[in-house]
């Protein structure tokens, strides 16, 4: 088997990054798994479990990890996991947790365990690369990238920004709760990601939504240069793009659909956009209608800023950020009992 290689992709929710996984997954014998969210939060709060040289450590550690992955599956893709039970479980990356011993067996820091429990993914999948995708609303800090993954392939896949923001606005889950938010969560998104690129070029690929829809096979073969992996003779049918076909209610998932999608949202071809953001969007090659721009005063920014702060929306991306302390927490008052005990109700309730 070839060297193990993981390939994050980093974009914002609502952007096509789950198209993109399909695509991949098509393309080259690598395997993806479902968005876990957990990496980066957990690289922030590893200190809590103290020296992760010794195995006990580790080991509760990923116990941690398990549990935050049950909740997070629980809350994000219950009604999603009814419909597509079998390859939903395919596809989680908990199905590595019988391995749970072996893979702290074969780890001695945080590091290792993250790559350890991938590979035993990629090995049960019987691919040598391994898809990470989590969209997250949040901006994050992206160091844990390199001080995580030895041999790591970064693709930043945007989309135009009125989409996303307009797309956003019609989901409920953990968004933003206005445009003005939706267009500062997207530019400190480009800012961050772009940045983080420009200082790693060679882990670091830009790709947008647009380009893809115009000639799929050019993309395709730049991202195989990028990772240095050919392309399958025979494109196969990936588990992402059942997975993708069950979420959005379609049994064919093509560009042709994609495509009417994106003719569906040109609609917000004349949504408004913030004049203090447009440098931004034309930095990130997306020349918007500068007339269209919105000059908002001192207060109306402020309204804007306490509105998101105070909104469920954001109280739950916090909740979610604080899980891993909260697990952490429950496994030091020996609670971590009723934590089982409410993900087995919520399984049992599927």
């Amino acid at each position: 088997m070839d060297k193990f290689k993981i390939i994050l992709i980093l974009g914002t929710p609502r952007s096509g990054t789950s198209k993109l996984v399909s695509d991949i997954e098509e393309n080259f014998n690598v395997s993806s798994c479902l968005e876990t969210h957990f990496i980066p939060y957990f690289y922030k709060y590893k200190f809590l479990w103290g020296d992760l040289n010794k195995l006990k450590n580790r080991k509760k550690l990923l116990e941690a990890i398990y549990a935050f992955l049950k909740i997070w599956t629980l809350f994000m893709f219950s009604n999603f996991a009814k419909r597509t039970e079998d390859i939903f479980h395919e596809n989680n990356i908990l199905i590595t947790e019988k391995y749970l011993n072996e893979i702290v067996s074969n780890s001695n820091d945080f590091s290792s365990l993250i790559e350890e429990m991938y590979k035993k993914y990629c090995e049960i999948n019987k691919t040598s690369a391994c898809i990470e995708k989590s969209a997250y609303f949040e901006n994050l800090d992206l160091d844990f990238i390199n001080n995580v993954f030895s041999d790591v392939k970064v693709i930043h896949y945007m989309r135009e920004p009125r989409m996303v923001v307009s797309s956003w606005l019609k989901i409920n889950e953990i968004s933003p709760s206005s445009k003005y938010e939706g267009y500062k969560q997207w530019s400190s998104h480009f800012l961050n990601y772009s940045r983080w690129g420009y200082e790693n070029p060679q882990k670091y690929l830009n790709i947008k939504f647009e380009d893809m829809l115009i000639d799929n096979t050019k993309i395709i073969n730049k991202i195989s240069k990028f990772l240095g992996l050919s392309k399958v003779k025979i494109k196969k049918q990936s588990k992402s793009s059942k997975l993708l076909s069950q979420f959005i209610g379609h049994n064919n998932i093509n560009q042709k659909h994609i495509a009417a999608r994106m003719h569906e949202d040109n609609i917000t071809n004349k949504m408004p956009i913030f004049s203090e953001f447009h440098e931004t969007h034309k930095r990130a090659g997306y020349c918007l209608d500068e007339s269209a721009a919105i000059n908002l005063t001192f207060f109306e920014k402020l309204l804007y800023e306490i509105r998101a702060f105070l909104s469920i929306n954001n109280l739950k991306r916090k909740i979610k950020s604080y899980l891993p302390m909260l697990i952490w927490l429950c496994q030091i008052l020996k609670i971590i009992f009723f934590i089982n005990m409410f993900l087995k109700s919520g399984k049992s309730k599927q």
